[in-house]
């Protein structure tokens, strides 16, 4: 295995244990769960919880708004540069959507399974843009 593969793979156990403690063991990054909503809940209305964050800026803060929403984004960002090195190959685009919507939908599922979280397609929405901005990043460095 080459250098740059095992510099990869420390990477991503990295990148994965940080996901792991952000997503399901911190305490509260970016979290609104609001009167009435439930850590079981699911929310499968696209945008709802975006807009929620940003009509929400007033009461919660603009720390807790930017933090979840562009937490959600820059949290996916690493993801394709990082597989791209463990795999040895750039991945194409239609490749690296799947792959950040595969990867944050497993994430959501977990969080409603264990009742960790919300399940939210505006976390899917935005972590697949972070992993598409990951992407346009790695291929703007080749």
């Amino acid at each position: 295995m080459s250098n740059r593969k095992n510099i990869g793979l420390v990477l991503l156990i990295l990148y994965l244990l940080g996901i792991i403690y952000l997503v399901f063991l911190g305490s509260s990054y970016g979290r609104l769960l609001g009167e009435g909503v439930r850590y079981s809940d699911m929310n499968l209305v696209p945008f709802k919880t975006i807009s929620r964050y940003i009509n929400a800026v007033g009461v919660v803060g603009l720390g807790a708004s930017i933090k979840n929403i562009l937490g959600n984004i820059i949290m996916f960002l690493p993801l394709i540069p990082i597989l791209s090195l463990v795999l040895g190959k750039r991945q194409g685009i239609v490749k690296a959507i799947i792959i950040a919507f595969a990867f944050s939908f497993l994430i959501e599922i977990c969080q409603y399974y264990f009742r960790l979280g919300v399940f939210d397609i505006d976390d899917i929405i935005l972590n697949v843009t972070g992993g598409f901005l990951g992407y346009f990043l790695q291929s703007k460095g080749d």
